[in-house]
Formats: structure tokens, C-alpha cells, sequence
């Protein structure tokens, strides 16, 4: 099934249903930064109460698939930025040449996210852990 046209109407719609996801960022003074996510208003509640798990699937798939676009941009920035020779790679009609663009410019992203990963996936885990921990104990 092809996607809806976009601009998506938030809702439940005929043939899909469309929720809307808020993300804030706060970054300190040494650049470090924060981020917290959350469903915009009661319609994406609503909504999001009817996927499987509430959206919470859903909702990490298309974070993380908005993180992938925006890296992708950013690791062709810095190639255009590092690289002399990659304006005229790029204008390239040969496809080999594209290719090895596609490559070099995944790698760079996957080792982004490979680090990125290692250093959050540990508080993270501990985290998701202890919510849970919290939703299971007794209520004293």
C-alpha cells in the first residue's frame, strides 16, 4: 500500500490513522542534551490507545526513522564540507559512482549511531528497567 498524501490529516482516517509526537530539547551550556518525547493532545491518545502497545512501537520506528533522514543529511554536509572531489561525485550520472557514495556516506552514519547507541543504551536500558520495576511492585 502506497503512503497517504502528505500533509497527513491527524486522526483516524479511512485508509490510515495519524498520530503526532512533540520532541523537546534542551541542551546546556557544554552542549550536552537532553530530549523527551510525549503524544501531542487527546486525539493522539486516542489514536495511539489503539495500536498495538499504545504506539509505543510506532512511535520508536518513526523517531528513529526521523534520526536516520537527519543524519543522513548531516553525513552528506560534512562529505560536501571534507571532500573536494565530492561536487563532482555527486553530479556523477555513473551509477557506480552513486553507489560508492551510498556506501561511504551509510558506513559514516552507522558508526554514528553505533556510537551513539553504546553511550545511551546502558542509562537507557536502566531506565525502562526500573519503570517497569515500578509498575510491578506492590502497592504499599
Amino acid at each position: 500500500m502506497p503512503a497517504p498524501v502528505y500533509p497527513w490529516k491527524k486522526g483516524k482516517n479511512p485508509d490510515y490513522s495519524c498520530f503526532v509526537l512533540e520532541v523537546e530539547v534542551a541542551i546546556d551550556a557544554q552542549g550536552v542534551m537532553w530530549s523527551s518525547h510525549r503524544l501531542q493532545g487527546a486525539e493522539d491518545v486516542e489514536v495511539a490507545e489503539d495500536l498495538p502497545n499504545q504506539g509505543l512501537e510506532q512511535a520508536a520506528d518513526a523517531l528513529m526513522s526521523e534520526s536516520i533522514k537527519k543524519e543522513a543529511i548531516i553525513e552528506v554536509i560534512l562529505k560536501m564540507s571534507n571532500d573536494p572531489e565530492f561536487g563532482s561525485k555527486l553530479k556523477s550520472e555513473d551509477p557506480t559512482v552513486v553507489e560508492t557514495l551510498v556506501e561511504e556516506i551509510s558506513a559514516a552514519m552507522a558508526a554514528v549511531f553505533t556510537k551513539a547507541v553504546r553511550a545511551v543504551a546502558p542509562e537507557s536500558a536502566r531506565r525502562a528497567l526500573e519503570m517497569v520495576r515500578n509498575d510491578l511492585r506492590p502497592n504499599d
